[in-house]
């Protein structure tokens, strides 16, 4: 798409989305189609699918969006599959958190892909900061740095 054009997206709920740069044509083939596209010439099609298999789902979206979209729509998909937020309120954009644990220890990993330092980023419990030894329940982290904590 051009810099200037916008595609719409409709989920079957009736909210809209902004398509932004790209809009793939798909085809459901077995898949739950959950939103489509709702104009130009490819209004109707496909634009965010699942397909089951066993016990697993997996999702695919067709299309860029803002961001708007993706924010509301993962929100949704991690509360029906009960995925808890590794940081409690969520991390600010471009930060990621990853855990993981050997069954005794949780290690944190917050890591920053900004170009600016990221402050006070709030975990939800107190952790050991892995480099300084220090206990905290918030950290700043460096422009494209990371922190790795322990609890």
């Amino acid at each position: 798409m051009y810099p200037d054009e916008k595609g719409q997206v409709t989920t079957k709920c009736g909210k809209a989305f902004d398509a932004v740069d790209y809009c793939e044509l798909i085809h459901a083939k077995g898949a739950k189609v959950l939103a489509e596209y709702s104009k130009d010439f490819y209004a109707g099609r496909p634009a965010l699918t699942v397909n089951e298999y066993g016990k697993g789902k997996a999702y695919y979206q067709a299309f860029r969006d803002t961001g708007e979209f993706k924010k509301q729509i993962l929100t949704e998909i991690l509360n029906e599959l009960k995925v808890e937020k590794n940081i409690p309120d969520g991390a600010p954009e471009g930060v990621a958190a990853h855990k993981r644990t050997d069954g005794k220890t949780t290690y944190l990993f917050v890591e920053n892909y900004r170009g600016d330092e990221v402050k006070g980023v709030r975990l939800g419990e107190e952790y050991e900061d892995m480099l300084t030894g220090e206990k905290t329940n918030a950290v700043c982290i460096p422009a494209y740095g990371i922190r790795i904590l322990k609890k």
